[in-house]
């Protein structure tokens, strides 16, 4: 039997095309899978396409610029359709590139948490400077959680990291202020002792912000205000050197050609914060599978979105957090 992606053609940046051709990419590889694709009535669709693409037509867009109070006001949008096709099990996983604050208040409204008083949270993976895949939790969706939240944070991301199949026993990290125990707020202090505690996961301790590229952890544990400025300094510093760089190169010819030698450095540089080769993140914490793609995303970002969720599903994430969180401690 067929699995089946539910895909929001229309909320990014660049519209129906580059969501469309991933589309096509990924079926032209994955015969065992079906895309329902939902978009809007002035998309003209192809008049050649893949026979597993079914397309719905939708009313409307939940665009970048769309608050969370719009998921009630356009319930006839291609992310709200989408998500409801697999309440209706048409469809197994979502994904979109709706608004942060829209997808994931939509995804807790009709999916439901996994867990009365949990919160999503949303999991962004990125890499460090040698090229290794790391998970952030949060990247934003939870600014006030508790420090039982946070232990389920780092549950569900030992989980994930598992189903991304890159280790079985990925090494936690707690995002605070100082490496000592004694260091942070009371809800980290309290926290770092429940992660210490906890069995199903391989906590080492505290992480600085400075070490999230050279540190030996796999998964950092996080606030999402935290995370987000984590996350967000590290971008906003690579397009600031990328820039210089850039900016130098057009400037000095003997920039230019040292740039040339530097190749692999820059590679290397460009690499640890591109999420071409990664895709999107999930909403960790729902009862489905629901996968954020960046605003900005292109083919080859959307491309690798859809091989996340087909990753996830096939690994029975959602499965092997449920069953973890119902083992004690």
């Amino acid at each position: 039997m067929k699995k089946i992606i539910a895909f929001d053609l229309m909320s990014g940046d660049k519209g129906f095309e580059p969501a469309f051709n991933a589309a096509e990419e990924f079926l032209s590889k994955n015969q065992d899978y079906k895309i329902i694709a939902f978009v809007t009535g002035e998309i003209e669709i192809p008049v050649v396409y893949n026979q597993n693409i079914k397309f719905v037509i939708c009313k409307d867009i939940i665009s970048q610029t769309d608050g969370p109070m719009q998921i009630k006001r356009k319930e006839d949008s291609t992310l709200i359709k989408a998500i409801k096709s697999v309440l209706s099990k048409e469809a197994d996983l979502v994904v979109s590139a709706a608004s942060s604050g829209s997808l994931v208040t939509a995804g807790y409204v009709y999916f439901r948490t996994i867990n009365a008083n949990l919160r999503p949270a949303f999991s962004p993976i990125f890499k460090n400077i040698f090229g290794d895949k790391k998970i952030l939790i949060d990247g934003g969706a939870n600014a006030n959680p508790d420090s039982d939240t946070l232990v389920t944070y780092a549950i569900m991301g030992t989980e994930y990291f598992k189903a991304l199949g890159i280790s079985n026993r990925p090494r936690v990290k707690l995002l605070n202020i100082g490496e000592e125990e004694s260091k942070g707020n009371n809800l980290l202090k309290e926290t770092h002792q429940k992660l210490k505690a906890e069995k199903r996961i391989n906590f080492l301790g505290n992480i600085e912000s400075d070490r999230l590229l050279y540190g030996d952890e796999d998964i950092i544990v996080s606030d999402g205000i935290s995370g987000n400025i984590a996350i967000k300094a590290y971008e906003g510093s690579f397009n600031l050197v990328y820039g210089i760089m850039k900016e130098s190169a057009n400037k000095s010819f003997l920039t230019k050609i040292g740039l040339l030698f530097a190749k692999d450095l820059r590679k290397r540089f460009k690499n640890a914060f591109s999420g071409d080769d990664i895709g999107g993140a999930i909403v960790l914490g729902l009862n489905h599978l629901l996968i954020k793609v960046h605003g900005g995303s292109d083919t080859k970002y959307f491309l690798n979105s859809l091989i996340l969720g087909k990753q996830l599903l096939e690994n029975k994430l959602l499965e092997n957090i449920k069953n973890k969180l119902k083992n004690e401690k």
